[in-house]
């Protein structure tokens, strides 16, 4: 993908936001933050685990927090698929996929900078 200048920027920005001053940066709060679609918010965290989580690392490491959707059996009587919309952690985002019939999408939930173990699930 070619980056912009804007681009460039709105990548410092979330930069500034996740190591500087420690926030959890989700799409919503990019969105709102940065008057920009919650797509084009998604694409940005995207663009910015690529850079930052390829090797050799950037910077110090960052948790990602995966938004999946997709279908789903249900298991009472089989024949009924059901929307299925989960939160994933990097370890858990396989998992969640193989639960489902169908992927509909896998996006960026959220950035944080350092190693954290979450079981959104849970959340």
């Amino acid at each position: 993908m070619d980056f912009k200048v804007e681009d460039t920027l709105y990548l410092q920005n979330i930069e500034e936001y996740v190591y500087d001053m420690d926030k959890i940066v989700t799409y919503k709060w990019l969105a709102m933050t940065l008057s920009v679609s919650f797509n084009e918010a998604a694409r940005m965290l995207s663009a910015f685990v690529r850079r930052y989580s390829a090797p050799p690392p950037q910077k110090d490491p960052i948790t990602v927090t995966y938004l999946v959707t997709g279908v789903s059996r249900d298991d009472c009587n089989g024949y009924i698929d059901k929307v299925v919309v989960s939160l994933a952690g990097e370890d858990e985002l396989e998992e969640i996929k193989a639960t489902l019939t169908e992927v509909s999408s896998v996006v960026v939930y959220s950035v944080q900078k350092g190693r954290h173990n979450l079981k959104v699930n849970l959340l």
